[in-house]
C-alpha cells in the first residue's frame, strides 16, 4: 500500500508542479501580452487624441475667420451715426458666429435698418445672414423697393428661390424673422433729421417710446406679421403690413431678436418675456444712448446670471 502511495506521489506532485508552472508561465505570457496591448491602445488614443485635437484647431480657426467676414458685412457704428447719431447696439451671438444680424443702408433720405433672425444659430445661421445681408441690399438699393413691407414680400420670394423652397421636394425650409424700419429724412441745417417711421415686422415686434398727454413716456408696441421669411413652398407676396409713424424730437424706438425675450434667468428661471424688457426699456429713458447701451446690457447679463445663452441675442435702440 505505501509503494502506491509513494508511487502515486512521485507521479501526481511532479505532475501537480509542471502543470502549477505550466499554467503561471501562461498567466505571466497572458499578462505580458495584455500590457502590450494596453500600451499599444494608449499609444493609439494618444494618437487619435491628438488627430480631434488638430481637427478641432483648424475648424475653431477657421470660424473665428469666418467671424471676421461676418462682422465686416456689418453696418460700421461711425456710418450709421452719420445719420442716426443717437442709437446703439447690443449683439452677442450664443456661439462664435451667429444667425441674428443687423442690416442698414440709406438711399434718397431714407435710413433703413432692420434685425434679422435667422433659423439657428452658429454657422448654419450666420449663412443665411451673410444671404440675407446680399438680398435686403440688392432689394432696397438695386430694385430700389423702399416700403418696408414690399420689401419683405420681395425678401420672401428671394430667400426661397435662393433655397429652392419653391420646389416640393427641397429640404432646406429655413427662413428668418425680421423687423425692419425706414426713416424718412430732411436736411436742416446741413443734418439729417428724422420726420416719419415705417415699419413693418416677421415675427418681430417694434416698441416705440413717446411722451403722452402727460408728458410721461409711453410705450406703444407695434405687432409684426405672423408670417415668416421663406419656409414655405409657395413664393406669392405675403401681405405684411406697413406701419406709419409720425416722428418727434426725444422718440425712441427698439428692434431685437427675440433671444432677448427668451433668455432663462431670473430667481425663477423664467424667461426675460416682452413686459420686462418694455419696463426695463422704460426705466432707461432718463439716460442719453450710450447710457442706455450700459445699463441695458447690464440688465440683460444680471437677468441670464449663471443660465447659460439660450439663443442669439441682438438689439438695436435708435433715439430721434
Amino acid at each position: 500500500m505505501i509503494y502506491f502511495l509513494v508511487t502515486l506521489i512521485i507521479v501526481t506532485v511532479p505532475g501537480f508542479l509542471i502543470f502549477h508552472f505550466y499554467r503561471i508561465n501562461r498567466l505571466k505570457k497572458d499578462y505580458e501580452n495584455w500590457d502590450f496591448e494596453q500600451e499599444k491602445e494608449k499609444e493609439n488614443l494618444h494618437f487619435i487624441n491628438k488627430e480631434l485635437e488638430e481637427k478641432n484647431r483648424y475648424i475653431t480657426e477657421s470660424i473665428e475667420y469666418a467671424k471676421k467676414i461676418q462682422e465686416a458685412i456689418f453696418p460700421r457704428p461711425e456710418y450709421v451715426n452719420q445719420y442716426l447719431p443717437h442709437s446703439f447696439g447690443i449683439y452677442k451671438p450664443k456661439e462664435i458666429v451667429g444667425g441674428d444680424f443687423v442690416w442698414f443702408s440709406f438711399k434718397d433720405n431714407i435710413a433703413f435698418m432692420a434685425v434679422v433672425d435667422c433659423t439657428g444659430h452658429g454657422v448654419p445661421g450666420a449663412f443665411l445672414s451673410v444671404l440675407g445681408n446680399t438680398l435686403l441690399n440688392h432689394i432696397v438699393n438695386e430694385k430700389d423697393v423702399h416700403v418696408p413691407a414690399a420689401i419683405l414680400g420681395e425678401l420672401n420670394n428671394e430667400v426661397q428661390k435662393a433655397l429652392h423652397q419653391d420646389t416640393r421636394d427641397t429640404e432646406v425650409l429655413e427662413g428668418m424673422d425680421i423687423a425692419l424700419c425706414s426713416i424718412e429724412m430732411k436736411v436742416e441745417n446741413g443734418q439729417f433729421v428724422a420726420n416719419t417711421l415705417n415699419y413693418a415686422g416677421s415675427f418681430r415686434p417694434l416698441y416705440f417710446i413717446t411722451k403722452n398727454k402727460n408728458g410721461e413716456n409711453a410705450l406703444q408696441e407695434y405687432k409684426a406679421n405672423k408670417l415668416a421669411i421663406g419656409g414655405a413652398i409657395t413664393i406669392d407676396n405675403k401681405p405684411f403690413v406697413n406701419h406709419t409713424i409720425e416722428l418727434k424730437k426725444g422718440d425712441s424706438f427698439y428692434i431685437f431678436s427675440d433671444g432677448v425675450t427668451h433668455q432663462f434667468g431670473g430667481k425663477k428661471g423664467k424667461k426675460l418675456n416682452g413686459k420686462r424688457l418694455k419696463e426695463l426699456l422704460l426705466d432707461v429713458q432718463k439716460y442719453d444712448m450710450e447710457q442706455q447701451k450700459f445699463y441695458v446690457e447690464k440688465e440683460l447679463q444680471a437677468w441670464k446670471g449663471n443660465y447659460k445663452q439660450t439663443d442669439d441675442l441682438l438689439l438695436v435702440g435708435i433715439k430721434i
